[in-house]
């Protein structure tokens, strides 16, 4: 018998409207997301049409994303299905251990708002950035950061994409 598992997707998967289908048509999903406008005042508004800049600061894109992430699964287990495993990228795992009952949701949004907010500020701190490298192998982006220093592999996404990090010049 096929087994259905639950992905959450992780930051850069954010846009404006995301998940707002599941708030409009279900009850229990509504509840929680007006708990988190009542944690985070202006996440409603963020998510149903904020700008792609709003949403691409961190601070903004973790809890909205949280949520949409975590509405998908609630919508689809409130209509019959429900996953043998969850797992999540990056940020996803945070809506996926909430999901899971690791924590409440509400929990794991003020969890997600602290993160969002500390990875915000750590970014405002540092002339820093992150990019994909993509369609190399890891080995040939790790000897070229090495032979650019203050350049570093910092997230092993799959075969052929390796995030970097370092200073922005």
């Amino acid at each position: 018998m096929a087994k259905t598992a639950f992905l959450f997707s992780g930051q850069g998967a954010q846009h404006a409207g995301m998940g707002m289908e599941f708030y409009s048509s279900d009850d229990l999903i509504k509840q929680l997301f007006d708990s988190a406008e009542s944690i985070r005042p202006g996440t409603l508004s963020q998510i149903s049409g904020g700008s792609d800049e709003e949403l691409k600061r961190t601070e903004n894109t973790q809890p909205c994303l949280f949520l949409a992430d975590i509405a998908a699964a609630l919508y689809l287990k409130n209509r019959g299905l429900s996953p043998a495993a969850v797992a999540g990228f990056s940020l996803g795992e945070l809506p996926a251990l909430a999901f899971a009952g690791a924590f409440s949701p509400e929990d794991g949004f003020r969890l997600v708002c602290r993160r969002g907010k500390l990875m915000g500020e750590a970014a405002k701190a540092t002339d820093a950035g992150m990019a994909a490298a993509v369609k190399l192998e890891n080995r040939v982006v790790e000897q070229i950061c090495l032979e650019i220093g203050d350049l570093y592999p910092v997230n092993y996404n799959c075969p052929g994409q390796l995030v970097i990090s370092g200073k922005k010049e």
